[in-house]
C-alpha cells in the first residue's frame, strides 16, 4: 500500500515537473522487493528528459523490461499482455511478432478482453502475420463485447449502425453497447451517444414540422 502511495506521488511530482523529487521517491520504490515496472518506467523517462545522461537512461529501460519480463513469467495477466504489446511494436526490445502473436491468443483464450479485442484488430487489419479474417475478427470482437471491453463495444455499435438495413432492435443493441461503453469512461461512446440524441431530435422536429404543414 505504501509502494503505490509513494509510485502515485512520484508521478504526481514528475507530472508537475518536480522531477528530482520523483526521482528521489522513485529510486526509493525500485529498492523495494516488489517494485513495480512504472517505477523503472518514470526514472527512464526523467533521464531521458534530461538528456545528459543517456547510458543511465538506458540503464533503467533495461531494468524496466526485466521487471516487465519478470512479472510476465510468473504469470501476471496484465504485464503478459504488456510485453506482448512490447514485442508487437518493439518497445525497448526487439520486434517478435510471432510471440506477440502466440501470447495474445493464449491471452483471449483465457478471456482476456483486451487481449480478445487486440486480436480481433489483428485480423480485420491482417497483422502480425495474420491474413485478414472477417469472420474471426467478428468472432473475437463479440467475445471482447460479451466480457465487457469499451473499445469493442464501442467497435461492433458502429458496424451495427453502419448496416444499410437497420432493425428497431439492431438501433436498440448498438445504443445500449454505446451506453455501457460510454458509462465505463471510453470517450468516444459518449460522443457518439451525442451524436445519436441530436439526430433523433431532428427527426423528431422534422416530422412535427411536416404535421403541421397544411
Amino acid at each position: 500500500m505504501l509502494i503505490k502511495f509513494l509510485l502515485r506521488s512520484a508521478i504526481s511530482d514528475y507530472e508537475a515537473d518536480r522531477l528530482e523529487d520523483a526521482a528521489r521517491k522513485l529510486v526509493e520504490i525500485t529498492e523495494s522487493d516488489d517494485p513495480p515496472p512504472d517505477a523503472f518506467e518514470y526514472l527512464y523517462l526523467i533521464e531521458k528528459h534530461d538528456r545528459k545522461n543517456l547510458s543511465e537512461a538506458q540503464r533503467w529501460a533495461a531494468r524496466y523490461v526485466d521487471r516487465v519480463r519478470s512479472l510476465a513469467d510468473s504469470g501476471n495477466r496484465e504485464w503478459r499482455r504488456k510485453l506482448a504489446y512490447m514485442r508487437q511494436y518493439g518497445d525497448r526490445i526487439k520486434i517478435d511478432e510471432s510471440k506477440s502473436l502466440e501470447e495474445f491468443q493464449r491471452l483471449a483464450e483465457e478471456g482476456d478482453a483486451e487481449s480478445q479485442y487486440h486480436l480481433s484488430t489483428l485480423y480485420a487489419k491482417g497483422k502480425c502475420g495474420l491474413a485478414a479474417n472477417n469472420d474471426m475478427y467478428i468472432m473475437w470482437l463479440e467475445l471482447a463485447v460479451s466480457n465487457g471491453f469499451p473499445d469493442a463495444q464501442y467497435d461492433l455499435a458502429n458496424i451495427i449502425l453502419s448496416q444499410n438495413k437497420l432493425r428497431g432492435d439492431d438501433c436498440a443493441r448498438a445504443r445500449n453497447l454505446l451506453h455501457q461503453s460510454a458509462k465505463a469512461g471510453f470517450k468516444m461512446s459518449e460522443e457518439a451517444l451525442a451524436r445519436l440524441e441530436e439526430k433523433r431530435h431532428t427527426h423528431i422536429d422534422r416530422h412535427n414540422r411536416s404535421d403541421k404543414d397544411p
